[in-house]
């Protein structure tokens, strides 16, 4: 059973068996989902109650063993007990649940489609990754991983180029009041002027005051 901590419990003994409980950190489940493009169900997840054949329950015995070992040492770094944490809850899941999380669907997109949505509502605020995380209910980690793989880029990357994309459209747009280009870039929270002039032409192959020529025409901008 997966449930909302962190820790290995001790082998418990009752009658003519022993029993292992996990306790696993949803985060991680959450995390590894993303990272391996495994679907998490709504709610708590059981795995199956199918008997393992015996060289596989061997298996994760030892597995358990090694891990337990780690976690009553006094000398284990924290950083490699999240490790170990990992490598545990990945081998549960392929092992225990397999069919129920190794099919891809889009739930990760649709996921991904409203944190897009949310920066485009909010694209004239100052938007951190910590924002998106909070808005999604997601660790940063999962958040980094989930714009890995849908846009192949960092959160905070992506927010800079749609906000540069904007920049560009209402210099573009006949339509705009913009008088010139810094009002514009400040409107959209570019404070250095000189970063982003040089990122605008990264992006879209010209100045920023070139943009507002060519919608202008051959009147002087300002």
């Amino acid at each position: 059973m997966l449930r909302d901590a962190s820790r290995l419990s001790p082998l418990s003994f009752s009658g003519d068996f022993e029993s292992v409980v996990v306790l696993l950190s949803t985060t991680t489940l959450q995390e590894l989902c993303l990272e391996h493009g495994w679907v998490k169900p709504d709610g708590r997840s059981a795995f199956s109650a199918t008997p393992l054949p015996l060289v596989e329950q061997h298996r994760i015995l030892r597995l358990f063993d090694l891990v337990r070992e780690e976690a009553d040492s006094q000398t284990t770094p924290l950083e490699v007990l999240q490790h170990y944490a990992r490598v545990l809850a990945c081998k549960l899941i392929v092992t225990l649940d397999q069919s129920r999380l190794e099919g891809v669907t889009d739930s990760h997109a649709q996921c991904f489609a409203r944190l897009a949505q949310y920066v485009d509502d909010n694209i004239r605020n100052d938007i951190t990754a910590e924002h998106l995380a909070q808005h999604a209910g997601l660790s940063l980690r999962s958040l980094y991983l989930l714009f890995e793989r849908n846009a192949h880029m960092t959160p905070k990357a992506f927010i800079r180029e749609k906000k540069l994309e904007h920049v560009y459209a209402t210099l573009m747009d006949p339509a705009s009041r913009a008088a010139n280009v810094t009002a514009v870039a400040l409107e959209f929270g570019f404070t250095h002027l000189g970063r982003f002039a040089e990122l605008y032409r990264k992006t879209f192959g010209m100045l920023p005051s070139k943009s507002l020529k060519a919608r202008q025409g051959p009147e002087k901008v300002q």
